[in-house]
This record gives C-alpha cells, structure tokens and sequence, in this order.
C-alpha cells in the first residue's frame, strides 16, 4: 500500500504548489488616484491519473485540482495593496480498492526415482558355485541363489521347413529358443502347387463290364482333374435255354443259357415238382408214404407182396392213401372187398406207385371227386371207381384200352367221366 500511496502524494503536493505559484503581481498605477486596481488570475483545472499494476489487481488514484482560485488584489489609493492569500484547499483524495493479488501456488512435480538394479552382494561365507546366465535368469549361485548381470541371449535351434504339394501347403524354415521355446523366426505359409496332370486312358465298354471315356489325373496324389464318364455295358448275346438242374419234389432246379461273347451264364429257376419217386416205398428226399391207417393187407399166395383187401374200420377218413409198402414188402394189388364202397365220408383217394392192379376197391364210393393213379397200374376193373361224383381223374399213364377198345385217359376231366362209368364184367386194360 506504502508504494502505491506515497506516489500520489507527491503528486497531489506538486499542484498544490503549482496552483499557489499562479497569479498576477498587483500593478500599481501611479498616475490614478483612488482608483482601485482588481486583477484577477485564474488558474486552470490540471488533472493527472496514476495507475499502478501489480499480479492480479488493478489500482487508481486521481488528484484534482480546484478550478478558478482567485486571489483578489485591492491597491487603494496611496495605500500599499494587501495581498489575500486564500486559504489553500486540501484536495480530496481518494483511497483506492486495494485488492488482494490472488496467489497461485505452482503444481509441485516429485521426480521419479529410479531404482537401480541391485546385485546382491556375495556372502562372504560362500565360495560361489556359479551357473551361466540363460534366456530366463542371470548368472546365478547354485549354493546361495545370489545373482549377478543379466539375462542371456535365446539359444536358437531351427525349426524344419515343410515343402509344398498340391494337397497340402508348405512351411518357411524357422527359429525358436531351445530353452524358453520362444519362437524368433515365425514360420510362413507356403501355398499349395499346382497338380502334374497325366493322361488316363479310355476303357472299352463289353456285355461283361461297363466302359470309361478318358480322363486326366495328377501322378502325385491321384485326383482326377478330368474325371472319367462311365460308359454302360452293352447286352449280352445269348443262346438258347437248356436244363442246368433239373427240380425235384422239394428242391429247385433251374435252366441256364451262355453268352457267346463273354460266356456269361444266365440263370432261371425251376420250381420243386412236389412230385415224389419213391424206391422201396421211399423217396429220394427222404419222404416215406404212410398208407391210411385201418387199411387191411393179405399177403400174396407166393408170399412176395401185399395185396390191399379194403377197410376194416365203419368210419373212414376223407382221404384213402394206399401205400406202396406194407410191413417191408411191396403193395401191388388193390382189389377191396366191398368194405370201401358205399362210404361218401371218402373225398380223395391217391393210389401210390407201385400199385399194378385196381380191383373193386372203390366200387361205390359216391362221395369221391379226386382220384391219382399212377404210372405203375396197367389194370382197373370196369367198376373199380365207379363213383358217380368224380370229377378229375390223375391217370400217369397212356395206351389204355376198355376191352378191344381204346380209350383215353390223359384228360383228367375226360378220365373222370370215363371210370365213373358203370362196366361191369370189363377191365381197363394197357
């Protein structure tokens, strides 16, 4: 404040003194008596501004002089004038604002303090067992653990390249360290080859196999960049059919015909026969014909077969079977006794073979409609089957006569009509 008040005091002092010193010396003129001289002086108005600036405030001071400060002069007559000093006007003096400067206290920055690497000392007790420095550690003590310097370089071992094929890319040589594993030369990708193509020839198409158009592969992998088109095989040129099998009772035969190109063997089954040949009462297959049991049997007078003599039994089954053997020995005649006839509980009768003669057997038999006689019976007398609802009549054999006349039996419907037919006295005969 001192420095600010002390400057314009001075100032305000000096036109203080500025404005006493202005005016006019009284004139006195001799040649006027009683007259009264008045001089006015009049002083100007002086204004001075101090401005003083210091960090973050502003100060000003302004000193005014009064205007028109006259000091009148009267000089009578013989008289010396009498000077009036008027009385000296203290200006007023303003105190400016004193404004307190803002102080900034600066942002105080605490440098970084670096930690130099510390070794620890050796112990003075250990007679150090230095172990070389690698890419993880310094050297290091093996007894006490104490280190010194820095870590190693890696130990660079290389890593194999791989070559490039045309299914499989390839790989750049590169590095790694043996003891961290830290690769230092990355491997690069090398793009697959292009495939060495070679030709594939055509295949010629037969009835044996289908053939190939020609292709493209490549020699090194084997994909085909031109794949090869199937050619379909041509028809196999056959002969005629012949029997390669011929069928049996229960088991498939089949005929077969040959291409004459390629020799290729075209198969067609036979279905089973269903048809058993018996030997001694037996077929091949195994199959043995029970004769319907009841059946009566009287061996003949020279002791050398059987001879079926009817049904010993009132209630007869729907079927009659007479077998072709009986206790071992053949069945060769049928001849019946009148027992059979007149029953109509009988549907089917079957004559097995072996069986020569058909006597009056079925003499009767109404109720029949199916019978089998095979191609061993060369004789039926003319009233052995004369069953008058036969329908079908399954005679394996030719060349019958009825007496002198002939007469066929081939059609089993036309056979039926025929047996069935009342001739008594006659035999059917071949």
């Amino acid at each position: 404040m001192k420095k600010v008040l002390l400057p314009l005091l001075a100032v305000m002092l000096v036109l203080i003194m500025c404005a006493c010193e202005t005016g006019a010396d009284p004139t006195t003129n001799p040649g006027t008596t009683g007259s009264t001289t008045s001089t006015t002086t009049t002083g100007s108005t002086q204004s001075t501004t101090s401005t003083t600036t210091s960090t973050g405030a502003t100060a000003s001071t302004t000193a005014t002089t009064p205007t028109n400060v006259t000091t009148p002069v009267t000089t009578p007559t013989g008289t010396t004038p009498v000077v009036t000093t008027p009385a000296a006007t203290t200006p007023a003096v303003t105190t400016p604002a004193v404004t307190t400067p803002a102080v900034t206290t600066p942002a105080v920055t605490t440098p970084a303090v670096t930690t130099p690497a510390v070794t620890t000392p050796a112990a003075t007790s250990c007679s150090h067992s230095w172990q070389d420095a690698t890419c993880k550690a310094p050297k290091t003590c093996t007894k006490c653990g104490a280190k010194e310097g820095s870590v190693g370089a890696h130990t660079e071992v290389v890593i194999p390249g791989k070559a490039a094929t045309c299914t499989d890319t390839g790989l750049t040589e590169g590095k790694k360290c043996s003891v961290c594993d830290v690769v230092t030369k990355t491997q690069q990708t090398i793009p697959t080859i292009a495939h060495t193509e070679v030709d594939v020839p055509a295949t010629a198409t037969s009835c044996k196999a289908p053939g190939l158009t020609a292709g493209k592969k490549c020699s090194v992998c084997g994909t085909f960049t031109v794949p090869q088109q199937t050619i379909p095989a041509l028809e196999h040129t056959y002969g005629e059919w012949s029997l390669g099998q011929e069928a049996t009772c229960n088991t498939y035969g089949y005929s077969v015909r040959t291409c004459s190109v390629c020799g290729h063997e075209d198969k067609e089954d036979i279905r089973p026969t269903g048809i058993h040949e018996y030997v001694n009462g037996k077929c091949a297959c195994g199959y043995e014909i029970q004769g319907t049991k009841g059946l009566a049997y009287k061996l003949s007078s020279d002791g050398t077969y059987y001879i079926c003599t009817g049904y010993d039994a009132y209630k007869l089954p729907s079927k009659i079977v007479i077998p072709p053997y009986y206790n071992g020995k053949p069945v060769k005649e049928c001849v019946g006794n009148g027992v059979v006839d007149l029953f109509d509980t009988v549907k089917e009768i079957e004559v097995s073979e072996g069986v020569e003669v058909i006597g009056r057997m079925f003499f009767y038999c109404n109720g029949a409609t199916t019978i089998t006689i095979p191609s061993s019976v060369n004789r039926i007398h003319g009233i052995g089957i004369s069953c008058k609802n036969l329908q079908v009549a399954y005679v394996n054999s030719t060349g019958w006569a009825l007496g002198t006349k002939s007469v066929d039996l081939s059609n089993p419907t036309a056979a039926a009509t025929q047996l069935k037919k009342y001739n008594d006295g006659k035999w059917y005969t071949r």
